[in-house]
């Protein structure tokens, strides 16, 4: 994700291997600060198995049995400048 206006940008790397997207399309009420909340002023971003997995053999089990442990890792690398001159080392090595 790159803003051009600011230069910033975010890399997201996991070992999941879908990213759910919400875009606070409905929001009501006031922020934390007591600002009004306003619709698309934030996002959210969810790294996860893919949504209705169980429903799908050739998806990745989103079953946790008992007894079994679930982890997995997602970074986020907040960057600044033109993605073009972003170094390339940036991709997790996972254990």
């Amino acid at each position: 994700m790159y803003c051009p206006t600011t230069g910033r940008g975010l890399v997201i790397e996991t070992d999941q291997p879908t990213i759910v997207l919400y875009t606070s399309n409905f929001l009501e009420g006031n922020t934390a600060w007591g600002k009004p909340c306003v619709n698309h002023q934030a996002l959210c971003l969810e790294t996860q198995k893919p949504a209705d997995a169980i429903h799908h053999p050739a998806f990745p089990s989103i079953v946790l049995r008992p007894g079994e442990t679930y982890r997995h890792v997602t970074r986020h690398l907040f960057k600044s400048g033109e993605p073009s001159t972003w170094d390339e080392d940036t991709n997790c090595s996972w254990e």
